[in-house]
């Protein structure tokens, strides 16, 4: 999932001299209820991982 964003400058608020930074800002495309992003959370994080391959035995 890609996050789309903008470039702001922002300087300090106390000392209006010092260089100003460059700085990322997220963009909004919609609204999520609360719900939703459990719902979303819950099935990306209940995936079952990949079982571990099992190990041969040697032949002797």
């Amino acid at each position: 999932m890609s996050v789309k964003y903008s470039v702001v400058e922002r300087g300090k608020p106390g000392s209006p001299e010092t260089p100003k930074k460059f700085y990322p800002s997220v963009q909004s495309s919609g609204r999520v209820i609360t719900r939703e992003v459990a719902e979303m959370a819950a099935i990306e994080f209940t995936k079952a991982p990949d079982p571990p391959a099992a190990p041969r035995a040697i032949d002797q």
